[in-house]
């Protein structure tokens, strides 16, 4: 069969790298059993056949870059059907995760439970199973109202205020130790939960009220008479559709308010404001979404004056329905709200009316993790072409894996460097060297990328940030628990009426990078397709410290205030 020429803008530029296939192999694996599948880069008509093959489902990611993912099949029935076609793509959809704040992580809980006499007599929170371990409880669940649903990742999620029952659905009787099983519930709530993490010591049922978003963990660990125990965990996510609605809050005026912020010092953000503030630049945030209805966030939400708000029809013909103010592609829906915090955060920093660097510019919100920090690779190539041609100028994306070369998101943001769209992106929190572990997106070799560290509060790297001397571009403030000082921005939403939070993490050096670069652009428009001046410049006017001259490439903490005014002068000069 004759190859077909069907290739987009996009795609020529793919086809014209060179990837490394290293898409892992499925063993022995039923086609039924296939939660995520391949993504490929293919005819429309082509991979529509597939479709029609009994188990085999195709989901549409970009239908303008002819990207989809087909789940079902293995790569090598694939290949065998699409690798015939010029530009031909392919390689596993795999699971990111991103991490997000909770009261407490399961593995620092103490095996000790209340009520037991005694420790359990083994670590029921190992995989391993030493023998005659007590039989390992089921949990099922009984909502009162509580509507359990999949995301589209198979997570299980639910809405606001659920009543849920929990039952230990074993047997009672420990036949192999003898004696009645002792039972303990370990519930790990979201951040802004009422409980704290509870440990309860019954038999009975247990109740639990959904009051917060986010990801809740659920524990079961039962105690034979032997005191060896066992523990089975259940997880699942809690999130909202608040429709948006532009709420005004008006920055404090009192200086001490901003003595909070420390990396506001650091940085010279009150002097960056005087030279450029983001005016006129969307910023595409692709993380959890963002709360649209907080006060220091809601005004600088990105409009889409081309869509006409809930008539139910695609007026900017995008292939999004009403998409006003960006898109949820967890839920496939316009309310691209934050049921996590993470990206709220990170929106903050970037262009907060009160404390962001860029308070002028405007954020687009593309949700591609999930409540409990989940999303696919296929997520990410979505929330990428949906920014870049939704007019996007920088991109943030805080987050990465290290395991896999994404060849074909490469791709994508090479097709973002066309667009003369910049990314921002963190270095990774693994404390690892990336020129030897490399940590994608962030080091995928493209001009268009700035690599982000994190340094702490005396301008060293902080405890657990990547580094790389030839592969990550800066540092900039990340906060760091073991120096004492972390990062201030917006909260999620929460009952408690909390408006912010502490983070820490090269997921917020990136966004103070990003609302620098947006605060530069604002200033010189040019700079958006001049990346190369750009990273100049944001290296000319860093703070230098000697301690990362091995560490990243330019060794010094950005700061926004000398980049701005740099930026301002060179213009005034030409």
């Amino acid at each position: 069969m004759k190859k077909r020429n069907f290739l987009t803008t996009f795609s020529s530029a793919l086809i014209l790298m060179n990837f490394i296939s290293c898409a892992p192999k499925l063993h022995s694996k039923k086609k039924s059993e296939l939660k995520l599948g391949y993504i490929v880069q293919a005819s429309l008509s082509e991979v529509t056949a597939l479709s029609k093959i009994k188990d085999v489902t195709v989901r549409t990611i970009s239908e303008k870059a002819q990207i989809f993912e087909i789940r079902g099949m293995e790569k090598k029935d694939i290949e065998k059907k699409l690798g015939h076609l010029e530009g031909f793509q392919i390689e596993k959809n795999i699971m990111v995760y991103n991490s997000f704040p909770t009261k407490s992580r399961l593995d620092n809980i103490e095996t000790e439970i209340p009520g037991f006499k005694k420790n359990c007599a083994n670590d029921p929170l190992l995989e391993e199973e030493p023998a005659k371990l007590a039989p390992k409880a089921l949990i099922s669940l009984a909502g009162n109202g509580a509507v359990f649903t999949n995301d589209n990742l198979n997570k299980l999620v639910t809405t606001l205020n659920a009543e849920i029952k929990l039952t230990g659905a074993n047997s009672t009787v420990d036949a192999t130790v003898g004696g009645k099983l002792r039972y303990s519930w370990i519930v790990e709530p979201p951040l802004y939960s009422n409980y704290d993490v509870t440990k309860v010591v019954t038999d009975k049922e247990f109740s639990l009220k959904t009051d917060s978003l986010g990801g809740y963990n659920i524990t079961l660990i039962v105690q034979g008479k032997n005191k060896v125990c066992n523990a089975t965990s259940f997880t699942f996510g809690v999130t909202a559709n608040f429709p948006y609605k532009k709420v005004e809050g008006t920055p404090p005026s009192d200086p001490a308010y901003y003595e909070q912020f420390g990396y506001m010092k650091t940085m010279g953000i009150t002097d960056s404001w005087k030279s450029g503030s983001g005016e006129g630049v969307k910023v595409a945030v692709l993380d959890t979404g963002i709360n649209y209805l907080h006060p220091y966030l809601s005004s600088n939400v990105a409009i889409n004056t081309n869509e006409i708000p809930d008539n139910n029809i695609d007026d900017d013909k995008n292939g999004f329905v009403d998409d006003v103010i960006g898109w949820d592609f967890i839920n496939n829906d316009n309310m691209p709200f934050d049921d996590n915090g993470h990206g709220s955060h990170v929106s903050g920093l970037i262009a907060s009316t009160a404390f962001g660097v860029a308070p002028k510019a405007k954020i687009l919100p593309v949700k591609v993790f999930n409540a409990e920090g989940f999303c696919t690779l296929g997520d990410i190539i979505m929330g990428f072409l949906y920014s870049i041609d939704q007019g996007a100028t920088v991109i943030n994306f805080s987050a990465g894996n290290e395991f896999l070369r994404w060849k074909m998101l490469s791709g994508v943001l090479q097709y973002a460097k066309i667009r003369n769209v910049t990314i921002i992106a963190a270095a990774g929190n693994n404390l690892k060297n990336v020129d030897l572990t490399p940590y994608y997106p962030a080091n995928l070799n493209l001009e268009n990328i700035i690599n982000v560290a994190a340094s702490n509060n005396l301008n060293q790297l902080s405890s657990y940030s990547n580094f790389g001397r030839t592969s990550v571009d800066f540092t900039a403030p990340g906060g760091d628990e073991a120096t004492g000082e972390l990062i201030l921005s917006t909260a999620m939403w929460n009952g408690n009426g909390v408006e912010l939070t502490s983070l820490q993490g090269t997921s917020m050096s990136a966004p103070l990078v990003t609302g620098t670069v947006a605060a530069m652009i604002s200033i010189d428009s040019t700079l958006a397709f001049r990346n190369a001046d750009l990273k100049n410049m944001l290296a000319e006017t860093l703070t230098p410290e000697d301690s990362l001259s091995n560490k990243v490439k330019n060794a010094g903490v950005i700061h926004a205030g000398r980049a701005t005014n740099l930026v301002k002068e060179k213009k005034l000069n030409k």
